[in-house]
């Protein structure tokens, strides 16, 4: 069965919501086309898989399972922001404990040295 691209590629595509429109309805068009050509040879079996693809968008909204996935990869994105920013202060934190520390000992070792 020869496939057929449905989504023009390009480097940048434009972002419009008329060009979402274009490739969401070429992205049912190629689904309803496949799934028709392979329900004639196991009429149940594709069926389930039908359903199965059908259930991944709710209610058949393509747009409501694109913001599903848009908020997994923003609480995956606040996740690393936060452990990076944890690292950060981590780091800092260390690092002025350190030149604390040093300056402690150097004032020590003045004090000594005036003493003596």
């Amino acid at each position: 069965m020869p496939q057929t691209p449905f989504v023009e590629r390009r480097k940048n595509p434009p972002q419009t919501a008329e060009h979402i429109a274009d490739c969401q309805n070429a992205i049912r068009q190629h689904f309803d086309e496949r799934f028709d050509m392979m329900e004639a040879h196991n009429e149940t079996r594709w069926n389930e898989m039908k359903a199965l693809v059908q259930s991944a968008f709710p209610n058949g909204d393509i747009e409501a399972h694109r913001r599903v996935h848009e908020g997994y990869i923003k609480n995956a994105n606040d996740r690393a922001d936060l452990w990076k920013a944890v690292r950060e202060k981590t780091i800092s934190g260390g690092v002025y404990a350190g030149a604390a520390l040093l300056v402690m000992a150097l004032i020590e070792a003045f004090k000594n040295w005036v003493k003596s």
